[in-house]
């Protein structure tokens, strides 16, 4: 068993301190990019959704046009 009163604690170095630092700014860019994402993402999808239904409303119209001209 490990005699965890003999352990020495040494400091962290800078480098590393740096490093901890620097992860942690890339970390909270990633997750407010990955919200960004999924928010464009989500306009995205009602935008297509709504040109199709926009579509198809267009196509109802005509072909009840086309009828009463007939």
């Amino acid at each position: 068993m490990i005699d965890f009163t003999k352990l020495q604690a040494n400091p962290i170095p800078p480098g590393i301190a740096e490093l901890q630092k620097s992860n942690a700014n890339l970390v909270s860019k990633n997750e407010k990019l990955k919200r960004l994402l999924k928010i464009g993402a989500g306009i995205l999808a009602l935008y297509v959704v709504y040109k199709i239904y926009k579509k198809q409303k267009e196509n109802e119209a005509d072909k009840k046009n086309k009828l009463t001209r007939d």
